[in-house]
């Protein structure tokens, strides 16, 4: 005798009310108690935590809280915490229901400079739903802003200009607050729009450039940025030059005629 049955065609998010009785050879049963049971499943999976800013001291998270119910309202969430993306643990300070969380070095013992994984999922009446998959940030300011850049004359000709830049320093602490690479972007003239020329952002020995092909005499702005695990900082000023070579040494001037109170060179 089955002790399980399939209803099909149900609605789903409404709740159905369920009793059975059972019967032998003397006959049938009294009913069992009334189940009053919901048409549900967990939540689905949520999109990935979404990065928002990070300083030495806090890392700001914003929870997409736009998932599918399947029948039964979430209620809770549950947001977690990693430092090598297997072992997880609760964020214990979340409230559960908020659409962002700034985690704090203080409150939440994290280290500057490290590389976290965060993940979170929901849950309704039925149960908790699947993990989303994982946001990796790390508790880091964003990179200082690299000096001016410097031409580099020896390099550069009528349609060449070449510069370099100054390292960025490290910020502290660990991986994650570590210049990572740099940025470089161009624009012609005063008010030409900057472009991307060199894009080095894993490249972080990389510290000059050489642009070629360019107009003779032309006036040219350039500026650098650099990254780190988070992403981009600043941009430095603007370096301004022109796509020419100095004068060549001219000789020496000479007298073509004078008088008493003049002299024509």
């Amino acid at each position: 005798m089955a002790l399980t049955y399939l209803v099909t065609g149900l609605t789903k998010g409404k709740t159905y009310a369920f009793r059975y009785k059972v019967k032998n050879e003397y006959g049938w049963s009294s009913y069992s108690p009334v189940s009053k049971l919901l048409v549900a499943t967990e939540p689905t999976q949520p999109a990935p935590p979404i990065f928002v800013q990070s300083s030495n001291t806090h890392l700001q998270v914003l929870l997409n809280l736009d998932i599918q119910e399947n029948g039964s309202e979430v209620f809770e969430y549950g947001l977690e915490i990693s430092t090598d993306g297997v072992t997880f643990s609760n964020v214990a300070n979340y409230d559960t229901v908020s659409p962002s969380y700034s985690l704090s070095k203080i409150e939440d013992s994290l280290v500057t400079g490290t590389i976290y994984y965060l993940r979170f999922r929901a849950r309704n009446s039925i149960g908790w739903g699947p993990y989303s998959s994982n946001l990796v940030a790390a508790l880091a300011a964003p990179p200082a802003t690299p000096s001016v850049p410097i031409r580099d004359d020896s390099l550069s000709d009528k349609t060449t200009v070449a510069f370099r830049w100054p390292a960025v320093v490290d910020g502290p602490g660990g991986n994650g607050a570590a210049i990572t690479g740099y940025r470089v972007y161009m624009a012609k003239g005063l008010s030409g729009t900057f472009a991307l020329v060199f894009d080095g952002k894993t490249f972080r020995t990389i510290t000059s450039f050489v642009v070629p092909n360019l107009v003779t005499g032309q006036l040219y702005r350039v500026k650098i940025s650099a990254f780190n695990f988070n992403g981009e900082g600043a941009q430095s000023s603007e370096m301004i030059t022109y796509a020419c070579i100095a004068p060549q040494v001219m000789d020496a001037p000479i007298r073509l005629r004078s008088t008493s109170t003049t002299l024509e060179l």
